[in-house]
Formats: C-alpha cells, sequence, structure tokens
C-alpha cells in the first residue's frame, strides 16, 4: 500500500510543478490572479526542479512515472521556448542613441 501512496504523491508533485509551470509560462490562467501572466524566470526554475526530480530518481521510477516525467519535461521545454520566442518577436526594437555629427 505504501508504494501506491508514492506513486499517487510521485504524480501529484510532478502535475503540480507542471501546471505551476504552464501558468508561469502565460498557457494556463493563474487560479490567484484571474489571468495569465508569463514569467521566464519562474518558468526555467519550476522546469529545473523537474530535472533535478529526474536526475534524482533515476533507476527507481516504475515505466508509467518515468514516462510522465519525461513527457512533462519535453512538453514544458517546448512551451518555454515557443514562449520565448514569441516574447522576442513582440520585444520593442532597442532604442538607437542618436548619432552625433560634428
Amino acid at each position: 500500500m505504501q508504494a501506491d501512496m508514492n506513486k499517487t504523491l510521485f504524480t501529484t508533485i510532478v502535475f503540480s510543478i507542471t501546471t505551476s509551470a504552464m501558468q508561469q509560462l502565460g498557457k494556463l490562467v493563474d487560479p490567484t490572479q484571474g489571468k495569465t501572466a508569463i514569467n521566464l524566470e519562474a518558468a526555467q526554475m519550476s522546469i529545473d526542479m523537474l530535472t533535478m526530480l529526474q536526475a534524482k530518481t533515476k533507476g527507481n521510477l516504475d515505466k508509467e512515472e518515468e514516462t510522465l516525467l519525461k513527457n512533462s519535461l519535453s512538453s514544458l521545454q517546448m512551451n518555454y521556448i515557443e514562449t520565448a520566442k514569441d516574447l522576442e518577436k513582440c520585444a520593442p526594437a532597442p532604442d538607437k542613441a542618436p548619432t552625433e555629427k560634428a
């Protein structure tokens, strides 16, 4: 029974971090704010937490848990890149300082 509980807890942790990251990427509404907002630094931290979890649990997960973690990470990484590129496109061009002419 403890193994079942651990599997449920592991799944809950992965889903929780994944959901947070999707909110941080502006892909889901943040229920605390009632709107979407993008925070790439926070999203990167969430992705880093899952990457650490993957490294620390290597060889200790069953196939289903391993697949869940791998797929969650892949999805988040792709969404992160997509969001970062979209933000880059929308960013205003840096102001060019006028050059002085003598």
